[in-house]
């Protein structure tokens, strides 16, 4: 009967934000599609009186992210724009460039409660986290 209970175990500590001291995350995070826009949002719940994230790197860098709507809406066409491409020509083409700066809403800081959020194209597979915050440097795993 143990060994049953391992698996599902294994699984919730694979989500939960891991930080070198092995102390509690002084965030929650989640990830949803969002369809208006067609990008992935990350939204961190803060669960510190105050948090401030100051960089922010999804997959070692490798998925752009954007903190504005305005970010997102242009992750969003560079993304399509690149599937377009590839599928026309069988090439990859250079991304279109972006006019907003995608990362100027870096700092970002909440009070408990509150709700801070990030976007990445839909096309990437998060996967690896990592947040330099206020408090230390944190980083969260997913599931494939």
């Amino acid at each position: 009967m143990r060994l049953r209970l391992l698996p599902p175990l294994a699984a919730i500590a694979a989500l939960w934000p891991l930080h070198v001291g092995a102390q509690e995350a002084p965030y929650s995070l989640t990830w949803l599609k969002d369809d208006l826009i067609d990008v992935k949002r990350l939204d961190f719940i803060v669960l510190a009186d105050m948090l401030e994230l100051t960089e922010i790197a999804v997959n070692k860098g490798n998925c752009q992210i954007a903190t504005t709507f305005d970010g997102a809406v242009e992750l969003s066409v560079n993304d399509m724009a690149l599937s377009l491409g590839k599928a026309l020509t069988d090439e990859p083409l250079e991304p279109l460039p972006q006019t907003n700066d995608p990362r100027a809403g870096l700092p970002m800081s909440g009070v408990f409660g509150e709700r801070l959020s990030v976007f990445v194209p839909v096309s990437c597979n998060i996967l690896l986290v990592e947040i330099e915050t206020s408090l230390g440097p944190w980083k969260s795993r997913f599931e494939p």
